[in-house]
């Protein structure tokens, strides 16, 4: 399948677990910018300043997927977390 473009279903479930990801890198440089105790803590661990990227988180994701916005990204999102199957439980044998 090398070369073939994905569908919307696979960027759709890539997209989401990229977006929490973004969010929690967001998170950290919101945080690094503060001035208090939360900020000197994050400081050391924080990302550095050539690689901060800027922009809606939406729209960084969207990015790197390939969806043409970071709205389309969020649509495909919600659509595919109602569409998805739900997981099948395993019984205990016992």
């Amino acid at each position: 399948m090398a070369g073939q473009p994905y569908v919307k279903e696979q960027k759709a479930r890539e997209a989401m677990t990229l977006l929490e990801v973004e969010k929690k890198k967001a998170e950290i440089r919101r945080k690094s910018t503060q001035n208090n105790n939360a900020a000197k803590e994050i400081a050391v661990t924080a990302i550095p300043p050539y690689q901060i990227e800027r922009g809606e988180t939406r729209n960084l994701v969207a990015e790197k997927v390939g969806f043409n916005s970071g709205r389309e990204a969020e649509r495909a999102i919600r659509i595919w977390a109602i569409k998805k199957p739900p997981r099948k439980r395993i019984k205990d044998v016992s």
